[in-house]
């Protein structure tokens, strides 16, 4: 696991955190040993087995140090998969759609209680055919396909 495949697993943690509604102190601790990590020249595989050097970098703490020995040891982090099996990858997409964020998502999760569907029904039955504005681009729709486009 390369250091862009960690960093984007704390990435993914941090915003499905977001979503969950957890602590900011502890998603921001997700996001910054991201960065920290992103920006390391040398691959946190070759310093894992060596605990005072990745404590050594900035932004990773002894409670990130058990994630990054978990990511290592087991090939997931336990948190991660338990969001993701939560709210389902899917959430994470719409992160991709310019002017939903993970406080927005959030919002559409808590409001709803419902994971994007497969055939696109339910979620034009709940929100109709607009679902917001998606900043400058437009109205959100739901597509054929049940995700918000």
């Amino acid at each position: 696991m390369d250091n862009k495949a960690i960093a984007g697993i704390l990435y993914e943690t941090a915003d499905l955190l977001e979503i969950d509604g957890q602590d900011s102190f502890r998603i921001r601790s997700y996001r910054n040993a991201a960065e920290a990590i992103e920006a390391q020249t040398q691959q946190i595989s070759d310093l894992i087995g060596e605990p005072k050097k990745v404590l050594a970098i900035p932004g990773i703490g002894k409670g990130m140090l058990l994630n990054l020995q978990e990511m290592f040891k087991e090939g997931k982090l336990s948190l991660h998969a338990e969001l993701l099996k939560k709210y389902h990858p899917s959430m994470l997409e719409l992160l991709k759609i310019q002017g939903l964020g993970p406080k927005t998502i959030a919002l559409i999760w808590r409001t709803s209680r419902l994971l994007p569907p497969r055939d696109g029904a339910l979620a034009t039955a709940a929100f109709g055919q607009e679902v917001g504005e998606s900043g400058t681009s437009g109205p959100v729709k739901v597509a054929a396909s049940g995700w918000l486009q």
